[in-house]
């Protein structure tokens, strides 16, 4: 739970500030390996949280820093939500999420 908060916190400053952070930078501030499932699976339960709780998909702001956007996890548990339709353009969803939440979260 402590790691969650920490990533939590990482996320929304970088939401609120509308910009990105990167699975690394993610990493050196939590300790947790970036590729780790622990990570991964930590982003799962973020998103899945925010979706149930009416909001956009938090993680969207944390990105690979070779391709500026998520990994194939983030677009993975989208599916899985039912936020992205199999067979879409995941390029165009997420850039409509990623604006969903710095909207969101501009806001707080």
């Amino acid at each position: 739970m402590e790691h969650y908060k920490k990533i939590y916190g990482i996320l929304t400053s970088a939401a609120k500030s509308g910009s990105k952070t990167t699975y690394g930078e993610i990493a050196r501030k939590t300790g947790i390996s970036a590729r780790s499932a622990s990570l991964h699976g930590i982003f799962n339960n973020i998103c899945t949280d925010e979706v149930k709780s009416g909001r956009p998909m938090l993680c969207a702001v944390a990105v690979r820093k070779d391709t500026g956007i998520p990994g194939t996890g983030f677009f993975k548990v989208a599916e899985g939500l039912g936020k992205l339709k199999k067979n879409s353009s995941s390029g165009a969803f997420y850039e409509e999420e990623l604006k969903k939440v710095y909207k969101y979260w501009r806001k707080k």
